[in-house]
C-alpha cells in the first residue's frame, strides 16, 4: 500500500512538475516571443541610429563646410575691414588737404577781391582820364579839320595847287588824329560798358558819300580810286549814325592803308532778306593770310606788326571796334580775302533797329 501511494503520490507530484515545466516552457515561450519583438525593436532602434549618425555624419559635413565658408568670410571681413581703415585714412588725409586747399581758394578769393577792387579804380581813373584828355584833344583836332575845311573849299580866298596840297595833308592827317583819339576812347567805353546807342532815321546814301569824303584826300595821295553801286531799294536806315558812318570810316580807312598804289576799292549795298541790308567794302590790296584771319578782329593786334619795321600805322582797333558797334546794333560782320589780291569785308545790319533785352551793353 504504501508503494501505491508512494507512486500515486510521486505521480501527482510528475503532473504537477510537469505542468510547472508546461507553466515554464509557456514561460520560456512567452519570454521568447517578448525577446523576439525586443530584438526586433532593437534592429530597428539599431536602423534609427544608423540613419541618425548618417544624417549626424551629412550635417556635421554640412557644419564643417559651414565653418570652413564663416572662416573665409571672416577672413574677407578681416580684409574688407583693413581696405575700409585705409579709405578712412586717406578720405582724412584727402580732407585734411581739401581744408587746406579751401584755405587757399579763400585767400586767392580775397587776392582777387582786392585785385579787382583795385582794377575797379584803375578803370574808373583811367576812364575819367580818357574822358577828360579826349575832350581837351578833341577841341583842337576840330578846330583844326574846320579850319582846313574852311581853306581846301576856298571860302577865305584862292589857294595855289601847292598850298592845297598840304592843307589835304593837314586835314587828312588830322582826320586820322581825330579817329585814332575816338577810337581808344570808344575801346574805354566798351571795357567800362558805357557805350551808348544814339538812334534816328538818315539817308545811307548821304552817309557813305560824307565819309567817302573825309577820306578821298588820303585816297588820293595813293592814286586809290573809290566807287560806290549802291542799292536804290535801300534809302532810310534807322541806326547810330555816327557809329554807322565810324564802321564805314575804319572799313574804308583800312582798304585805303592796306591797297596798292593805284589801287581800287568799291563800297556796296544790297537787300538782305525783308529787313536787313549788307555793306561790302572790297578793295584791290594785299590781302590777309589765312592763318591771320583768326586775329582779324582782335583788338590791338595789327597783322603786318614787326616791331618797329612795320610798314602801317594805327593802334590795331579799328577794325575791334568795328565788329564790337556792329554787333551793338545787332549786326554781324565777316571778311573773306587772298593774298595779293585783296579784302572783302561784309557788314550785315537791320534796317531798323530794334533793341534785343539783355543782348547788348549799350
Amino acid at each position: 500500500m504504501n508503494s501505491i501511494e508512494e507512486k500515486r503520490k510521486h505521480a501527482a507530484e510528475l503532473i504537477i512538475a510537469n505542468k510547472e515545466l508546461v507553466f515554464q516552457n509557456e514561460e520560456k515561450e512567452k519570454r521568447a516571443a517578448e525577446l523576439v519583438i525586443a530584438n526586433k525593436e532593437l534592429v530597428f532602434q539599431n536602423k534609427e541610429k544608423e540613419k541618425r549618425a548618417a544624417e549626424l555624419i551629412v550635417a556635421n559635413k554640412e557644419l564643417a563646410f559651414q565653418n570652413v565658408e564663416k572662416g573665409k568670410r571672416a577672413a574677407e571681413l578681416i580684409i574688407a575691414n583693413k581696405e575700409l581703415a585705409f579709405q578712412n585714412e586717406e578720405k582724412e588725409k584727402r580732407a585734411a588737404e581739401l581744408v587746406i586747399a579751401n584755405k587757399e581758394l579763400v585767400f586767392q578769393n580775397e587776392e582777387k577781391e582786392k585785385r579787382a577792387s583795385e582794377l575797379s579804380n584803375a578803370n574808373r581813373l583811367k576812364s575819367d582820364f580818357l574822358a577828360n584828355m579826349s575832350h581837351e584833344l578833341r577841341t583842337p583836332m576840330n578846330a583844326i579839320i574846320g579850319f582846313s575845311e574852311l581853306l581846301i573849299d576856298k571860302r577865305v580866298g584862292d589857294l595855289n595847287e601847292k598850298q592845297l596840297d598840304y592843307l589835304n595833308d593837314i586835314y587828312g592827317s588830322a582826320v586820322h588824329l581825330l579817329q585814332l583819339i575816338n577810337d581808344v576812347l570808344d575801346i574805354a567805353k566798351i571795357e567800362a560798358g558805357k557805350i551808348e546807342l544814339i538812334v534816328g532815321s538818315f539817308s545811307i546814301t548821304e552817309a557813305i558819300e560824307k565819309v567817302i569824303k573825309i577820306l578821298k584826300p588820303i585816297a588820293d595821295k595813293k592814286n586809290v580810286v573809290i566807287s560806290l553801286s549802291l542799292a536804290k531799294e535801300i534809302n532810310i536806315i534807322s541806326l547810330d549814325k555816327n557809329k554807322f558812318k565810324q564802321i564805314l570810316y575804319n572799313l574804308i580807312s583800312n582798304a585805303i592803308k592796306f591797297n596798292h598804289q593805284d589801287g581800287t576799292i568799291k563800297v556796296e549795298t544790297e537787300t538782305y532778306g525783308a529787313d536787313s541790308f549788307i555793306l561790302k567794302v572790297k578793295d584791290s590790296g594785299i590781302g590777309i593770310a589765312k592763318e591771320n584771319m583768326g586775329k582779324l578782329f582782335l583788338p590791338f593786334v595789327q597783322l603786318d606788326s614787326s616791331g618797329t619795321t612795320r610798314r602801317h600805322e594805327g593802334t590795331g582797333l579799328g577794325l575791334a571796334l568795328t565788329k564790337t558797334i556792329t554787333e551793338l546794333q545787332n549786326g554781324t560782320i565777316s571778311a573773306e580775302s587772298v593774298v595779293g589780291q585783296g579784302t572783302i569785308f561784309s557788314v550785315v545790319m537791320p534796317i531798323e533797329y530794334k533793341k534785343m533785352p539783355a543782348t547788348h551793353h549799350e
